[in-house]
Order: structure tokens, then C-alpha cells, then sequence
């Protein structure tokens, strides 16, 4: 049984680097999860593109849905050889 507190998956480990941008510019995160409906951007060295979370479960113990937008991400330039 996982300890309180903890999800049971064990050790978190921090595996992109990059920037993360809110999609509404006017939407600040914390009023975002408030609302229950997060949209932001990722552009990272592995993941890129849109996505947001969705709360599906109640306020005494929610749950968070993640969804990949079907925009695609922008490409990065590639060096010439």
C-alpha cells in the first residue's frame, strides 16, 4: 500500500529540459487549475506541441486528464551535413 501522501508509481526523475508557455496569455496556471482546465505549450528537447489537462474528478479527490492537441508542434530547423 502506497504511502499517504504518495501515488505508489515511486521516484519522480526530471527527464526534458525546454520552456512551457500558458496557451490564454490571459489565464494565469493558478486560475487555470482553479477553472479546472489547463492549456499550455511545451517546447522541449523531448516533448513539444499543445496539451492540456482536464479536471474529471471531484473536489474532495480529483483527477487530471491529459490531452495532446491536434495541432502539430513546429519543427526545429536541422543543420546542413
Amino acid at each position: 500500500m502506497p504511502a499517504p501522501f504518495t501515488s505508489g508509481a515511486g521516484t519522480v526523475i526530471a527527464w526534458d529540459t525546454g520552456t512551457w508557455e500558458m496557451l490564454d496569455p490571459e489565464d494565469s496556471p493558478a486560475q487555470a487549475r482553479r477553472g479546472g482546465h489547463i492549456s499550455f505549450r511545451l517546447e522541449g528537447e523531448k516533448l513539444r506541441g499543445g496539451y492540456t489537462l482536464q479536471r474529471t474528478g471531484g473536489d474532495d479527490k480529483p483527477r487530471w486528464l491529459r490531452r495532446r492537441s491536434s495541432a502539430r508542434p513546429k519543427r526545429r530547423a536541422r543543420a546542413a551535413p
